[in-house]
């Protein structure tokens, strides 16, 4: 899985040096890179692809740290006879145990966000998928259509994100 990986953010990076030559060449014929929508699309993608870069990082340093103890006697077994359970409770075992506790905390927090930021760039990798086949008259069809139809599309989904709100907030507190 690592190999694979780091193949694709070698594929991240190749990206980013088209998006920077794309750019360059834009600037060097006197013209603004932006003006296309897309553009837009990469470079988002591209900026979220690099912070999970920085977070698979952190995530692999956070996993290989991440080395717990097979038990953590915080409580001795003779210690209920001498004054109860509470009585003679080992407090370094304890801030080790609360410790470990954080630090997986930790690993799945970074987990549950990468989860999260992955499913949008699969999202803007999509977007990019429909703008490479937009050469070809029939394959470019589903980009020419939406393109025709943005306008439309837009109020509608407006209208449909205001009744599912709704729906939400009914569906919570009724």
């Amino acid at each position: 899985r690592v190999v694979l990986e780091i193949l694709y953010y070698l594929f991240v990076i190749t990206t980013i040096f088209e998006e920077f030559w794309e750019l360059a060449l834009a600037r060097s014929h006197g013209q603004w890179y932006f003006t296309d929508a897309w553009n837009y699309i990469e470079v988002c993608c591209a900026a979220l692809q690099v912070y999970n870069l920085i977070n698979w990082v952190a995530l692999c340093l956070a996993k290989n740290r991440f080395l717990p103890n097979e038990q953590y006697v915080v409580y001795p077994l003779q210690a209920y006879k001498i004054g109860g359970l509470l009585a003679n409770r080992d407090e370094a075992e304890l801030a080790k145990m609360l410790a470990m506790y954080e630090d997986v905390s930790y690993i799945v927090e970074i987990e549950r966000s990468d989860k999260h930021r992955n499913t949008v760039v699969g999202f803007l990798l999509m977007f990019r998928l429909m703008k490479q086949l937009d050469f070809h008259p029939r394959l470019g069809i589903i980009t020419r259509t939406l393109q025709q139809a943005f306008s439309s599309l837009m109020h509608f989904l407006a209208v449909f994100i205001i009744l599912m709100a709704i729906f939400i907030v009914l569906g919570i507190y009724a």
